[in-house]
């Protein structure tokens, strides 16, 4: 159906949807497509100069970063095909047990072990500086007491890393649905 690699620096060439790590697997861009990757790394804002995401040859990339004709792939799972649209959040009542749990920052509260938060936050992928991410903006209403994301909890250079997943987990699950579905079908 599909690879789903998200905060892993996968590369294509640049202005492509292929090359780079996988010379004959496409991007995922639309619903429904199989035999494709989805794959981003999120941020809220511009990566920084030395960012670990985003960027060829930072973080866990195989390859050097500038002059190599990569960019790193960044597929809205929102919308595939380009655009921006609102992420279908789901955020864990518990920590996540380790060391990354004592940092990632408070939980909501429900009896439940996942409490879904959409259109809390929207998503658009962007590039710029060498650098190509998830842009995630908060767009609830001042209101709003749901609880955030506390990001980027390791320093702006690894953006939001740790809430790659759940920050889209909905949309996700709703983009792999469709594969399967086409798959089957």
């Amino acid at each position: 159906m599909s690879a789903v690699l998200l905060g892993g620096n996968v590369t294509v060439a640049a202005g492509r949807d292929s090359g780079g790590d996988f010379q004959h697997i496409r991007a995922c861009r639309r619903r429904g497509q199989t035999g494709c990757v989805i794959a981003y790394s999120s941020f809220d804002q511009p990566p920084p100069s030395n960012s670990v995401f985003g960027r060829v040859g930072g973080g866990v990339s195989a390859r050097t970063g500038e002059g190599t004709g990569l960019e790193v792939l960044c597929v809205n799972p929102v919308a595939p095909g380009g655009g921006f649209g609102a992420l279908d959040t789901y955020r864990r009542t518990a920590s996540v047990p380790g060391p990354i749990g004592a940092i990632t920052g408070s939980t909501p509260s429900a009896p439940t072990p996942w409490v879904r938060y959409p259109r809390l936050y929207s998503a658009e992928c962007e590039s710029g500086n060498g650098a190509t991410w998830l842009q995630i903006t908060d767009i609830g209403e001042p209101s709003d007491q749901r609880v955030r994301f506390q990001n980027p909890v390791l320093g702006p250079t690894w953006g939001l890393h740790l809430a790659d997943v759940s920050i889209a987990l909905g949309n996700l699950v709703d983009l792999v649905h469709s594969q399967a579905a086409a798959y089957a079908g």
